[in-house]
């Protein structure tokens, strides 16, 4: 029903941002509360009716829209656990740990079991992107097992040089997680 909107923020809360558009304000919930109050902001839109509710969310990135539905589409997943799911962790993280077939991750996910976790991979599988999420498994192995987060490990790998040793991209992604260069 909805591509996207486009607009200024007009209030800012924890969950949702209130968008105007054409003197309309609109209700968006957001996963990721980066937003400014009166910044001017493209949101792609995912509308959401049931027998009770109607609620937009929406979505900085195209890609992440397209995971959030491909969540609602499980069996055991509804809206809010897929949008709880992306409030936690990054669409990116996500295909990343689909995409290295990282199965602990994604069973760590809210309401992800054996049973769906196949479905998620063939689902997140089919959707086209830009990135290469795909990541050096001693580099993933080796963060992993100094306690590194999920999210941390592939958020860092992507800001890194890959085009040296192993053990100088490790050294790397640790002082950038440690120096706090991955937050938004």
């Amino acid at each position: 029903m909805y591509e996207y909107m486009k607009g200024k923020i007009i209030l800012v809360t924890e969950n949702y941002i209130i968008l105007e558009v054409g003197n309309i304000a609109y209700r968006i919930y957001v996963t990721r509360n980066s937003f400014k109050l009166n910044s001017c902001v493209l949101l792609y839109i995912y509308y959401y009716c049931s027998e009770n509710i109607k609620q937009l969310y929406g979505f900085k990135q195209k890609i992440e829209r397209e995971v959030f539905q491909k969540l609602i589409n499980l069996k055991s997943i509804g809206i809010k656990t897929a949008f709880n799911i992306l409030k936690n962790d990054s669409y990116e993280t996500i295909l990343a740990a689909v995409y290295n077939t990282n199965y602990d991750f994604l069973l760590s996910l809210n309401k992800i079991n054996e049973k769906n976790v196949d479905s998620l991979i063939k689902e997140i599988k089919s959707i086209k992107y830009k990135d290469n999420f795909s990541i050096d498994n001693q580099f993933y192995v080796s963060l992993k097992s100094l306690d590194y987060n999920d999210s941390d490990i592939y958020k860092s790998y992507k800001l890194i040089n890959k085009d040296q040793p192993i053990n100088l991209m490790i050294k790397e992604a640790i002082k950038i997680i440690e120096s706090g260069g991955l937050n938004e």
